[in-house]
């Protein structure tokens, strides 16, 4: 079984320092630098079509979520 990444990322294919993002950046942005190395990496929207709407709907279900806890605080 793995384990959850601490920080929301991917290793950087060039140095293997961590590339941070958030779900509201993918849904959002088209670009992520390295912030070690400068590498660019596109996220190529039209082919990733798919994925990206099944991201939506966990981040909308994540939303859902923090109103939920914020009521019963």
């Amino acid at each position: 079984m793995t384990q959850p990444a601490s920080e929301p990322g991917l290793p950087c294919p060039n140095c293997n320092e961590l590339i941070r993002f958030t779900i509201e950046a993918l849904l959002t942005r088209t670009d992520f630098f390295c912030s070690a190395c400068g590498l660019k990496l596109s996220l190529n929207r039209p082919e990733s079509q798919e994925s990206l709407q099944v991201l939506e709907k966990i981040n909308e279900a994540a939303e859902n979520v923090e109103k939920v806890k914020r009521q019963w605080e």
